[in-house]
């Protein structure tokens, strides 16, 4: 008796899963980056290294301080993308792999 086949869609699409990936995690990092931005303004009034009430070092009124990040936060939303996208074309790649052949 022969074996019934695997139809093809079951099998993931490896550089598709890469860019879904990268896509939801570069959409997840801009929405929650309010958060982010609302938390160090929050917290900017306690010190980070004494653990007691003062402002960091050089931080001005309310959301002064990231100006003077830079580029860091297009640094980490790049970082986490490729994270993401290298994440899913593996789990893709290793998905289709354990898959039994048709």
């Amino acid at each position: 008796m022969q074996e019934p086949t695997q139809p093809v869609y079951l099998r993931f699409h490896v550089w598709g899963f890469a860019v879904a990936s990268a896509v939801a995690a570069a959409v997840l990092c801009l929405l929650t980056l309010p958060v982010h931005m609302w938390k160090h303004a929050r917290y900017a009034g306690y010190g980070m290294l004494h653990g007691g009430p003062g402002a960091y070092p050089g931080a001005g009124p309310m959301m002064a301080h990231h100006a003077g990040l830079g580029l860091w936060p297009l640094w980490a939303l790049i970082l986490v993308v490729l994270w993401a996208g290298i994440g899913g074309a593996i789990f893709a790649a290793v998905y289709n792999a354990m898959q039994r052949r048709a």
